[in-house]
């Protein structure tokens, strides 16, 4: 498999070897075939190794891959169920005598400790830790910003929703007078409108007593109107 083109479906297929040689350093073992079980068993740990830093190199990059996250701890269970399973069969497990020799079998399995004495080991962990710790204050910081943000957000909305009920009281306001200036217009059109009348009749009657001066005063009294 040496130069294939790392994929999902490559690493499937080195996953379907490793349950190959797994299988296989069983019915080894049942034989007794010490040798063939041996080199069976150093393919399967340097497979596991090489599907496991291909399983780091899909963490990294998830998205080139087209993987998911939930696939990725998919494919990390499967590996480490056979890995369990295969070191059932040579026997790891019970030769561990204690939690120390357990946590240093775990350490091995990783790049940067691979070959540390305990000192180093010891050292190795404290760098972890610290920079855990760096990393978590600058997620600290990063959620208290984010927090006053927030705060400052909700201070803006209240202030906004202030200026919305002013505005929505001072357009209340406006509206109450422009209903009362429209009822005096109406009033005032009505008051017009009859006065109007009142004047068109007055200039009527004045008209009237006019013309019956002038015709009293022209038209001779003893005028005989009829024949």
């Amino acid at each position: 498999m040496a130069g294939q083109k790392l994929t999902a479906e490559a690493w499937e297929e080195k996953y379907n070897q490793l349950i190959a040689y797994k299988d296989q350093m069983g019915e080894l073992k049942r034989t007794n075939a010490k040798l063939k079980f041996d080199a069976a068993s150093g393919n399967a740990d340097r497979l596991y190794k090489e599907m496991k830093r291909d399983i780091s190199t899909f963490r990294s990059n998830m998205t080139m891959y087209r993987l998911t996250s939930t696939q990725v701890t998919g494919m990390t269970k499967k590996l480490e169920d056979v890995r369990r399973t295969i070191l059932h069969i040579t026997g790891t497990t019970t030769k561990s005598t204690g939690p120390a020799r357990q946590r240093k079998s775990t350490y091995e399995e990783t790049e940067q400790s691979r070959g540390m004495d305990n000192a180093s080991m010891l050292s190795y962990q404290q760098d972890e830790l610290k920079g855990l710790d760096t990393h978590l204050d600058a997620l600290h910081d990063t959620v208290r910003t984010i927090r006053m943000t927030s705060e400052d957000i909700g201070d803006e909305l209240d202030r906004g929703d202030d200026i919305i009920d002013e505005t929505q009281g001072l357009m209340t306001k406006q509206t109450n007078k422009l209903g009362k200036a429209t009822k005096r217009i109406k009033k005032t059109r009505r008051i017009t409108k009859g006065g109007l009348s009142l004047i068109c009749l007055n200039a009527c009657v004045f008209l009237l007593l006019i013309i019956i001066f002038l015709s009293a005063l022209f038209i001779p009294s003893g005028w005989p109107v009829n024949r």
